[in-house]
């Protein structure tokens, strides 16, 4: 007695070449599909005298321009959904070294939903996703401090010797220093 799956493989192997340009006929069609959804306006309101309607370039235009006067970090990339009552927004961001993630995940949060709600009016409920996209800059770099940006010479017999990851060189060189004065 032959199962259902040992009398499918001979179809599908007797049949494959129609199989196959209807599989790939069918992802082509959702790709060219999907892409043209992307690139169509969206309704942003319906009045008794017509319909507003926003591309969505202008809306990433709009949150890219918001989230410049950011500091902290940036953004790489703006996603945008429109469902029929959520406008979804999506923000790959990089932040700088020592920022928190949540402080700079909420402005960004504030700016862009600010941004669309007071341009283009409270259309619709706007829900703002923030991903953590990278990093800018080196973790455990030294930071420059104020003691060691002056020059060496200032340093007088009583105070201490700046410490930093070179201190043998940082300390030969400040006692060399005292030893001419």
């Amino acid at each position: 007695m032959e199962t259902f799956f040992q009398r499918l493989l001979p179809f599908i192997i007797e049949y494959k070449e129609a199989i196959g340009g209807t599989v790939l006929f069918l992802l082509l069609w959702y790709l060219i599909h999907r892409f043209r959804v992307s690139r169509q306006p969206f309704r942003a309101a319906s009045t008794d005298n017509g319909s507003v309607w926003v591309s969505r370039a202008t809306v990433l235009n709009l949150i890219q321009s918001a989230c410049a006067e950011i500091e902290g970090g940036s953004v790489k990339r703006v996603q945008c959904i429109n469902k029929r009552r959520l406008l979804l927004l999506k923000l790959y961001i990089s932040l700088d070294v020592n920022q928190s993630f949540e402080v700079s995940s909420m402005r960004f949060q504030e700016a862009a939903k600010n941004a669309v709600t007071h341009c283009l009016g409270a259309l619709k409920a706007v829900r703002v996703d923030v991903v953590l996209d990278g990093v800018k800059g080196e973790y455990g770099e030294p930071k420059k401090s104020v003691a060691l940006t002056e020059p060496l010479t200032s340093n007088s017999k009583n105070t201490p010797v700046a410490v930093s990851e070179n201190s043998s060189v940082v300390s030969s060189e400040a006692e060399a220093k005292s030893e001419d004065d």
